[in-house]
């Protein structure tokens, strides 16, 4: 930051030639580090919803711009989705947040991962510890059956019968 010191009037004297000076003021405030939260940490496949929150250790004068990353078993827009990949945190404030959200799958499958970590901070720090957050997507799809049934005679000869065996699952 800079300002401008100009004389606006000489009481008892004058002022020889317009004085006009610049001064810099150094900012020596601590720049704020970031730190990740996800709540909850397990969320439904079905309409489950994850808060993932960026904080600040000290609230700055500035917008601070948090850019995520994402990864884990999970698969981006069949498995999940988020509101957004960038959270800003408004000057004067602490924290901002962002939604991730499960989308249902009809098949079964087992429990997926979501990761969300800090990408890159604008106007901030990355805290030094991994701020890798991990958020866990209940399945909540029953496995399939499965039904055999013969096709053709049950009764075999020996040694040379055969048959074919049918095997039916109750969901594709």
């Amino acid at each position: 930051e800079t300002i401008e010191i100009t004389i606006e009037s000489v009481d008892k004297g004058s002022e020889i030639t317009l004085q006009k000076k610049t001064v810099t003021i150094f900012n020596d405030e601590n720049v704020p580090t970031v730190t990740l939260s996800t709540n909850p940490a397990n969320i439904s496949e079905t309409g489950g919803a994850s808060i993932v929150t960026a904080a600040l250790s000290t609230a700055s004068g500035k917008e601070v711009v948090v850019n995520l990353k994402k990864g884990g078993t999970a698969t981006d827009i069949s498995d999940y989705s988020f509101s957004k990949m960038q959270i800003t945190i408004p000057a004067g404030q602490i924290t901002g947040s962002v939604t991730l959200s499960a989308t249902h799958a009809t098949l079964d499958e087992d429990d997926e991962i979501v990761t969300v970590d800090i990408d890159t901070v604008v106007n901030g720090d990355k805290a030094p510890t991994s701020q890798e957050k991990p958020v866990k997507i209940l399945d909540n799809d029953e496995p399939p059956s499965v039904t055999l049934s013969i096709v053709g005679s049950s009764s075999l000869g020996e040694p040379t019968g055969t048959t074919q065996v049918k095997a039916a699952l109750n969901v594709v």
